[in-house]
């Protein structure tokens, strides 16, 4: 029978009472329970989100044994590809299922994610749905979709990175043959990630359904944009185009121009945008 690690990264700045929700969500509330939990400390960490961890190791080792919960620490803030690559070596189960420490995973993700990769050797991830859900009006706002199908979902990555990252189950072995985030990307760490193991040949499924409900803060719009954020997009697209992870030429010229256009328009104006790429949901405050 497959088993599956759940690796989970907090640093300072995480809210400890969405850091709780995400830890029990992706533990004691799922239908199918995983076998291990690594939680990546990624730098010195509030007393708040200490006490979150204090009673997380005490309720979970209570109920699902001492060994349940693996604890790495790392002396200082190194940022996200360096803290899943942490958590991630750490794991110890065939399959690795990737969480935020401010995002709910809803309870049948694990069964539903799991019954994928059992049915099917060939695919290494599969990803879901997401349901955006903002923080301040404390309701479901959106759904970010992707397609079904590893052609589907290559072609799109070509365009956009339409993969919800808090969403993703992989194989262990993916990560031995692909290898892991590259930590000298600083920004769009798991749109390169993709990209790479697309171009190595691995091969991703969704589930057409929301499986998680990923937090939106109110100033996501200001903070994916401006001009350093163009700036640094632009530089990761062109990297990405000369290694080959990008297809050249004047699609690439043209998507490009528009995501600067996108990076440099009001945030509001941005806001907007991101919604039209959504299906509009209004659903309870909680799924």
């Amino acid at each position: 029978m497959s088993t599956l690690s759940v690796v989970v990264a907090v640093y300072v700045k995480d809210d400890p009472s969405l850091f709780r929700l995400s830890l029990w969500s992706n533990a004691l509330d799922q239908s199918e329970r995983p076998d291990h939990l690594v939680v990546v400390a990624d730098g010195p960490l509030s007393p708040e989100l200490e006490h979150v961890l204090d009673e997380a190791a005490a309720a979970f080792g209570e109920q699902l044994g001492p060994h349940f919960m693996t604890l790495v620490r790392l002396p200082e803030n190194r940022g996200l590809a360096a803290a899943r690559n942490a958590s991630i070596a750490q794991c110890r189960s065939d399959y690795i299922a990737l969480a935020d420490a401010d995002d709910i995973s809803l309870p049948e993700r694990f069964r539903l994610q799991k019954l994928v990769l059992d049915a099917d050797r060939e695919t290494d991830v599969v990803t879901a749905w997401q349901y955006d859900y903002r923080l301040e009006e404390g309701r479901i706002v959106g759904i970010n979709k992707c397609p079904a199908e590893p052609e589907e979902i290559a072609a799109l990555l070509q365009t956009r990175n339409p993969i919800c990252h808090p969403s993703m189950m992989i194989r262990r072995d993916a990560v031995v043959r692909h290898g892991g985030y590259d930590e000298s990307v600083r920004l769009l760490e798991d749109y390169e990630l993709h990209l790479r193991w697309h171009a190595q040949g691995a091969r991703y499924r969704c589930v057409q359904e929301p499986l998680v409900r990923v937090s939106v803060a109110a100033d996501l719009y200001r903070r994916r944009g401006g001009l350093a954020y163009a700036r640094r997009e632009l530089a990761f697209r062109i990297r990405a185009m000369r290694r080959g992870h990008l297809a050249g030429g004047l699609r690439f010229c043209c998507i490009t121009a528009l995501f600067a256009v996108f990076r440099l328009v009001p945030p509001g104006v941005r806001r907007r945008c991101y919604i039209l790429t959504r299906k509009r949901s209004s659903g309870p405050a909680t799924p």
